[in-house]
């Protein structure tokens, strides 16, 4: 299967149409991202923080896309000011230097 021409961030799917209800093993979603290294780590005693962690990095990887954007569900457009304002923490998490220079 190729890379989708299109993206679109969601929590929840509506399928209709079917004669049936679609069980799990018959509904796909993909995670996409333009692919960065991941270069640190965090742990701790206190399993909130490590979530909170785990979530920063879900959401830096789900708005890049070539250019860094501020929402995978809506914004496909990169803006300078929001790059800006997150390249300090992409960077702690993600080799970025390369990509944000573009």
């Amino acid at each position: 299967m190729g890379l989708p021409d299109h993206y679109k961030g969601f929590r929840y799917v509506q399928v209709s149409g079917l004669p049936h209800r679609p069980t799990p093993d018959q509904v796909l979603g993909r995670v996409v991202h333009t692919r960065v290294e991941e270069v640190s780590e965090f742990h701790c005693s206190e399993p909130f923080y490590e979530r909170l962690d785990k979530a920063m990095r879900r959401t830096i990887l789900n708005n890049l896309h070539g250019i860094p954007t501020d929402t995978a569900m809506y914004e496909k457009n990169g803006w300078t000011g929001d790059a800006q304002l997150g390249a300090p923490v992409m960077a702690y998490a993600f080799a970025v230097h390369r990509f944000l220079s573009r």
